[in-house]
């Protein structure tokens, strides 16, 4: 199993849907307020929208991870990401290695 020691799926599932709660309150709160906005905010807005779907749609990747039984575990490489990784981005995909990896190559 590919969940570390101190981080149970319930708890990495229970983080998740509460980033998942924040994202979707923040992205209403930013659809509300859209309109009161002039040409300039609006694109920076914009990309502040899609940026929270992205994260919205990485949190519901997580978060079907936990039901399958695959949270935690390197997209790349197969191997455990670290606890102190997933408590601070619980939706990591990779573990620091290959992310150090994926950054060196971009």
């Amino acid at each position: 199993m590919a969940m570390g020691m101190n981080l149970g799926f319930a708890e990495a599932g229970m983080l998740l849907q509460a980033r998942q709660a924040d994202l979707a309150a923040r992205l209403d709160e930013a659809d509300r307020i859209a309109p009161l906005i002039d040409e300039a905010r609006r694109l920076r807005h914009q990309r502040h929208i899609a940026a929270l779907h992205r994260v919205i749609g990485q949190v519901e990747a997580a978060l079907g991870k936990v039901h399958d039984g695959t949270y935690g575990q390197c997209d790349a490489c197969g191997q455990a990401i670290p606890d102190r990784d997933l408590a601070h981005e619980p939706a990591s995909t990779l573990c620091g290695s290959c992310r150090g990896h994926q950054a060196a190559a971009s």
